[in-house]
């Protein structure tokens, strides 16, 4: 994912802990998803392991995204005038939602199931990634103006021509 993770980690050790979080959003969609599930494959790498222990930074991004809660707005984009639809809330419907929302673009998902996620919602029992954790970056993603349509089969309620 290429995070800043040092300039988080100095962040969070001065106390800026929503600059931290802003830092982590710029490069990952989910932060408050892969702090809770994120099998931490960096902490192996760590450097730190030459000297202690690594550092715990799935653990930081859960502590950050936590202690936010959900209040984080995102910063306000000139939108472009160009539409985008997308097949699906799934992480990877959600990132693509996100970065084109970034660039400007007016995105609407469309979701079969009743609850946007994909399997992150339906897959990973709610004792390891609760649903509010994930509504928590979901509504981040609806705040930069994607819009979210549930219960909607694409080819069934919706088609090729009516987007």
């Amino acid at each position: 994912m290429h995070q800043d993770i040092q300039g988080c980690m100095k962040l969070i050790a001065n106390g800026k802990y929503v600059e931290a979080l802003k830092l982590i959003r710029e490069t990952n969609v989910l932060p408050s998803v892969t702090g809770y599930i994120c099998i931490h494959p960096c902490e192996e790498g760590c450097s730190r392991n030459l000297i202690d222990e690594p550092v715990s930074i799935r653990n930081l991004r859960r502590f950050i995204a936590d202690f936010d809660g959900g209040r984080l707005c995102p910063p306000p984009v000139k939108k472009n005038g160009r539409k985008v639809s997308i097949v699906g809330s799934e992480p990877s419907g959600l990132a693509a939602a996100s970065e084109l929302a970034k660039g400007g673009y007016t995105v609407e998902i469309i979701e079969t199931l009743a609850e946007p996620g994909g399997m992150l919602r339906w897959a990973i029992p709610p004792f390891r990634l609760p649903g509010n954790i994930l509504d928590r970056d979901i509504k981040y993603i609806e705040r930069m103006g994607v819009t979210i349509k549930t219960n909607c089969e694409f080819g069934v309620d919706t088609n090729l021509s009516d987007l």
